[in-house]
């Protein structure tokens, strides 16, 4: 199992999606960027999550990642508007591919959606947000383990 797989694959998922005639200014990406000074940019966080080695040591985790995207905010309607595009143009892109096409994991599910207005993040500024919860099943043999 390879977590930045994991993360890349996730951040795949979402090439080339637009909305409102607008492309990413960076991103997709399972890396962050140093700064941002404008939006809108994706990218995929590293995961929490909880671990899971069961008998016959098969591993069954649930980890989630979190899909961010940020936007640099405008005028309120249009920003309402961008959050709802955007929203319905990311919504399903994980569920085009359930398994990741890696060999380990089971399945990914979007499991929650939070939208947002003006959040801090990290010292970038002020952003609007969508952030979709990816929860990443693992389904493997885990060959180091001793018994």
């Amino acid at each position: 199992m390879d977590l930045r797989a994991i993360a890349d694959a996730i951040a795949l998922r979402y090439v080339g999606v637009t909305a409102e005639g607008n492309g990413f200014q960076y991103g997709p990406s399972a890396l962050l960027p140093n700064g941002i000074t404008r939006g809108p940019v994706l990218f995929v966080q590293p995961p929490d999550g909880e671990r899971s080695v069961g008998v016959g040591r098969r591993r069954g985790d649930e980890l989630d990642f979190s899909v961010i995207w940020l936007n640099d905010p405008t005028d309120m309607p249009s920003r309402t508007a961008t959050l709802y595009a955007w929203a319905n143009a990311l919504y399903d892109k994980v569920l085009e591919n359930y398994d990741l096409d890696l060999a380990y994991v089971a399945w990914a599910n979007p499991v929650s959606i939070r939208t947002a207005f003006d959040e801090d993040w990290f010292t970038w500024g002020k952003f609007d947000v969508i952030e979709t919860v990816i929860r990443v099943h693992i389904d493997e043999i885990v060959s180091t383990m001793a018994i």
